[in-house]
């Protein structure tokens, strides 16, 4: 089995390139590990931020539905108030219209016992 000098090259090439790799295995490990490690660090900051964004979010979202609610009963409240406040009118309504009813009689009332008066000072 003679080999040629070409396939001697070949073998020492990769031998050579073997012991490099070996050489710098560890190196390149460590660096991958801690790249890993920050890829780690980076996933858990992701799912803190996640989380913290659903929290903020269901908080938005309970706050939304108290002032919505709270929003609702004023408005029942309001129109309560609005209802009262028109059959309020309408008795006020009703009683000036009443009011107005018995000034006009009292006046007719003395406008003829004025008018008697002065028929009755005339006759005598």
């Amino acid at each position: 089995m003679n080999e040629t000098p070409r396939s001697l090259a070949k073998k020492a090439a990769s031998a050579a390139v073997e012991n490099v790799m070996q050489s710098a295995m560890p190196q390149l490990i460590g660096r991958l590990d801690s790249i890993q490690n920050d890829i780690r660090h980076l996933d858990v900051k992701v799912d803190q931020l996640r989380q913290d964004m659903y929290d903020r979010f269901d908080q938005a979202r309970d706050v939304i539905n108290e002032v919505g609610q709270r929003v609702a009963r004023v408005e029942g409240r309001l129109d309560e108030l609005i209802r009262a406040m028109s059959q309020q009118s309408n008795r006020l309504d009703r009683q000036s219209d009443k009011m107005d009813q018995w000034m006009e009689r009292v006046v007719r009332v003395e406008m003829s016992q004025g008018l008697r008066k002065r028929r009755s000072g005339r006759a005598a």
